[in-house]
């Protein structure tokens, strides 16, 4: 159902991975890809508020490498209609 609404580009189950991520619900705790997902998410203008809200919670507890990484993540996502989305750990 994840994988279905990732390809479909549905915000609000963006912003749900993000906060799988963020919380490590079921997978690592990966704050990178956490902020990926918020960062696709916030492409919605529905969802864009509350995927910054969500980023700028991260964001502090992140350095500025792995912010970096994660905008790179989210753009080659984007790029490629979401084929590239979850990297290898």
């Amino acid at each position: 159902m994840v994988a279905a609404g990732r390809k479909k580009g549905h915000a609000d189950a963006q912003l749900g991975l993000g906060d799988i991520y963020k919380r490590g619900y079921g997978v690592p705790q990966n704050y990178i890809l956490a902020y990926m997902w918020y960062a696709i998410s916030a492409h919605d203008p529905e969802y864009k508020s509350d995927a910054e809200s969500h980023l700028n919670e991260i964001t502090p507890d992140m350095a500025p490498s792995q912010i970096a990484e994660a905008q790179r993540l989210a753009e080659q996502s984007l790029k490629f209609d979401y084929m590239t989305c979850n990297p290898a750990p």
